[in-house]
Protein backbone atom coordinates (compact mmCIF):
# COMPACT_ATOMS: atom_id res chain seq x y z
CA UNK A 1 0.00 0.00 0.00
CA UNK A 2 1.66 3.81 -0.97
CA UNK A 3 1.20 5.97 1.49
CA UNK A 4 0.13 8.90 1.03
CA UNK A 5 -0.19 12.19 2.95
CA UNK A 6 -4.12 11.94 3.16
CA UNK A 7 -4.10 8.46 5.29
CA UNK A 8 -3.81 10.23 9.08
CA UNK A 9 -7.71 11.99 8.13
CA UNK A 10 -10.43 9.87 8.71
CA UNK A 11 -14.08 10.48 7.41
CA UNK A 12 -13.07 12.83 4.58
CA UNK A 13 -13.35 10.80 1.62
CA UNK A 14 -14.98 12.89 -0.39
CA UNK A 15 -12.70 15.58 0.29
CA UNK A 16 -9.86 13.84 -0.33
CA UNK A 17 -10.68 12.51 -3.41
CA UNK A 18 -11.04 16.20 -4.70
CA UNK A 19 -8.27 17.22 -3.52
CA UNK A 20 -6.25 14.16 -4.83
CA UNK A 21 -7.86 14.88 -8.31
CA UNK A 22 -7.38 18.66 -8.34
CA UNK A 23 -3.19 17.69 -8.49
CA UNK A 24 -3.76 14.92 -10.77
CA UNK A 25 -5.43 17.24 -13.18
CA UNK A 26 -3.66 19.72 -12.51
CA UNK A 27 -6.60 22.35 -12.02
CA UNK A 28 -5.76 24.01 -9.05
CA UNK A 29 -8.03 26.53 -7.75
CA UNK A 30 -6.25 30.22 -6.14
CA UNK A 31 -7.42 29.65 -2.66
CA UNK A 32 -9.20 26.49 -1.45
CA UNK A 33 -11.22 27.24 2.47
CA UNK A 34 -10.90 24.22 5.40
CA UNK A 35 -13.71 24.91 7.47
CA UNK A 36 -16.09 22.60 9.92
CA UNK A 37 -16.47 22.28 13.32
CA UNK A 38 -13.46 21.69 15.65
CA UNK A 39 -11.60 18.10 15.27
CA UNK A 40 -12.93 17.29 11.64
CA UNK A 41 -9.59 17.34 10.77
CA UNK A 42 -8.94 21.18 8.56
CA UNK A 43 -5.80 21.68 9.40
CA UNK A 44 -4.76 17.57 9.11
CA UNK A 45 -6.30 18.31 5.27
CA UNK A 46 -4.83 20.74 4.95
CA UNK A 47 -1.31 20.23 5.90
CA UNK A 48 -1.32 16.87 3.80
CA UNK A 49 -2.94 18.79 0.66
CA UNK A 50 -0.43 20.98 0.49
CA UNK A 51 2.40 18.68 1.01
CA UNK A 52 0.89 16.49 -1.52
CA UNK A 53 1.06 19.47 -3.61
CA UNK A 54 4.51 20.80 -2.84
CA UNK A 55 5.45 16.73 -3.53
CA UNK A 56 3.99 16.80 -7.05
CA UNK A 57 5.78 19.86 -8.09
CA UNK A 58 9.22 17.56 -7.81
CA UNK A 59 11.45 21.05 -8.21
CA UNK A 60 11.45 21.99 -4.52
CA UNK A 61 14.79 20.93 -2.41
CA UNK A 62 14.10 17.86 0.41
CA UNK A 63 13.71 20.52 3.23
CA UNK A 64 10.92 22.13 1.52
CA UNK A 65 8.74 20.24 1.43
CA UNK A 66 7.19 20.03 4.68
CA UNK A 67 4.41 23.04 4.58
CA UNK A 68 4.82 24.50 7.52
CA UNK A 69 8.42 25.59 6.23
CA UNK A 70 7.65 26.87 2.84
CA UNK A 71 8.24 30.58 1.47
CA UNK A 72 5.30 30.13 -0.42
CA UNK A 73 2.40 29.09 2.53
CA UNK A 74 0.87 31.83 4.52
CA UNK A 75 -0.91 30.52 7.70
CA UNK A 76 -3.86 32.93 8.70
CA UNK A 77 -5.06 32.10 12.25
CA UNK A 78 -7.58 34.64 13.81
CA UNK A 79 -6.09 36.98 16.72
CA UNK A 80 -8.46 38.81 19.58
CA UNK A 81 -7.47 42.37 20.52
CA UNK A 82 -7.89 42.75 24.38
CA UNK A 83 -6.65 45.44 26.78
CA UNK A 84 -4.48 46.27 23.34
CA UNK A 85 -2.73 43.00 23.71
CA UNK A 86 -3.23 40.69 20.97
CA UNK A 87 -4.25 37.02 21.74
CA UNK A 88 -4.49 34.08 19.90
CA UNK A 89 -7.05 31.34 19.80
Amino acid sequence: MVSTPFESLLGQDQAITLLERAIECNRIAPAYLFVGPEGVGRTLAAKAFLSLLIQSQGKAPQKRTNPDNHPDILWVEPTYLKSGKLIPV
